[in-house]
């Protein structure tokens, strides 16, 4: 830039601020009523804001664990079960990434058992 004749110099720091990402494993799944769902894994990288809603089985749980989160346990309720996730960045300006994780019961039937 040239100012009164005089070129002009200086600095210009720039800082780039990555969006949220949010990684989900085992994200959809389908299990008997009464066994064990295999565990989901949520990991977030360059936040650490996470807003959830939806609606797990009975005998399901949604805890922090080491550096991320697990939705794991037993269901105790057949049905079909979505679960969403948004994370954000700590600058609202770089947006939100969404995922969901979907978990299907079946239900408990009773069989027949023959006796000779």
């Amino acid at each position: 830039m040239v100012e009164n004749g005089c070129l002009a110099t200086g600095e210009t720091s720039v800082t780039v601020k990555p969006n949220a990402e949010l990684t989900v494993t085992n994200q959809n799944q389908t299990t008997c009523f009464g066994a064990s769902i295999s565990n989901v894994y949520i990991t977030l990288l360059y936040t650490d804001n996470l807003v959830t809603s939806g609606d797990l089985p009975a005998g399901v749980t949604f805890h922090s664990e080491n550096n991320g989160y697990v939705i794991s346990g037993t269901p105790t309720q057949a049905g079909v079960f979505k679960y969403y996730l948004t994370a954000s960045s700590q600058d609202p300006s770089c947006g939100v990434t969404k995922d969901s994780v979907s978990i299907e019961i079946s239900p408990f039937t009773e069989g027949t058992v023959s006796i000779s």
